[in-house]
């Protein structure tokens, strides 16, 4: 999945989850989910010092930045002609 160029932002990715689920997202639990399906993310300049506490998703979060991931995909897909629909599931 690293070859997949994304075609939305943190910040569309979020206002979609919003529209759809009514829930506020970060942009860490975006990224967290990015890295759990394998997805390629831009390089990070902000790393911090590792000695801060780093939150993990709620479970609820995690489902909407999932569907959000699906409908992404599914745009990325139909718009260059490929019909196949990676199928993202929970763990």
């Amino acid at each position: 999945m690293k070859d997949v160029k994304w075609c939305a932002t943190y910040t569309e990715i979020k206002e979609w989850i919003k529209s759809e689920y009514d829930l506020k997202v970060s942009s860490l639990y975006v990224a967290q989910i990015k890295d759990k399906c394998g997805f390629e993310k831009r390089l990070n300049y902000n790393l911090g010092d590792n000695k801060s506490h780093v939150p993990k998703y709620p479970q609820e979060k995690e489902k909407a930045i999932m569907a959000a991931f699906r409908e992404i995909l599914k745009s990325v897909f139909m718009d260059s002609d490929i019909y196949i629909f990676y199928n993202i599931t929970l763990e």
